[in-house]
């Protein structure tokens, strides 16, 4: 039996072998440049944001710098008002030589060292001290970021006018030095050391530009890390 192909089963099939040859075109050829253009395209928009990101950052490296020499010239300031970190030993050792060297003696000190992990508020004085003798302060709003303060209740005996300069020259100390409460006992014992004074002094310390800065960075740290934890609502 002889089959005859006729002019219309020819178009058909060389239409047919022109529309699996544009398939197969499509899947093994443009198909691949499609997806590999695509992946192309998002590579450059990868490394453009990334070039514009490096840009922005280049762009606000003179204004990082000069935003940190500012910080530090105005932390440097701050820092002559107020007396370094001292340690409990390095303070007893300044009020006891204070005393001693205005002619007085201590009788007892105590001294509550500052919690670290809390910057100190700051108390200003608005009439340092009234006609009768009585403590006039006022705090001031707010924490002074990198200050610590220190309290020491002194006992210290002496002639009154031993005492006096020992009281005014802790005053004239502020703001590294606050007297925020005292008292006055004359002693009837007729020796050399007529009077008591009973003074609670606040001694302001100062961290070190780096310590403060660590602090800093790492409170960032500790509270972008708990951001990026954090549930969303």
């Amino acid at each position: 039996m002889t089959m005859q192909i006729t002019e219309r089963d020819k178009k058909i099939l060389i239409f047919g072998g022109i529309f699996v040859g544009l398939v197969v075109l499509i899947v093994l050829v443009l198909m691949p440049l499609v997806s590999s253009g695509s992946l192309l395209q998002e590579q450059i928009e990868t490394q453009e944001l990334q070039k514009q990101e490096k840009q922005m950052k280049v762009d606000g490296y003179p204004v990082l710098i000069n935003r940190e020499k500012a910080v530090q010239k105005q932390y440097d300031a701050q820092k002559q008002l107020y007396y370094s970190v001292m340690s409990s030993a390095d303070i007893d050792q300044l009020m006891t030589g204070i005393v001693l060297g205005m002619g007085a003696q201590v009788e007892n000190l105590h001294i509550t060292m500052p919690d670290m992990e809390e910057y100190a508020a700051l108390n200003a004085y608005t009439d340092i001290f009234l006609e009768n003798g009585e403590a006039n302060t006022q705090s001031e709003a707010g924490n002074f970021d990198g200050a610590y303060s220190a309290q020491v209740v002194l006992n210290i005996t002496g002639t009154r006018e031993q005492l006096q300069k020992t009281l005014d020259f802790c005053i004239s100390q502020h703001p590294k030095q606050q007297v925020t409460d005292f008292s006055w006992q004359e002693n009837k014992t007729g020796d050399s050391k007529p009077y008591s004074l009973t003074m609670t002094v606040n001694l302001y310390m100062c961290e070190d530009i780096e310590t403060y800065i660590q602090k800093q960075e790492k409170a960032a740290a500790e509270n972008a890390a708990a951001g990026a934890t954090e549930e969303p609502q």
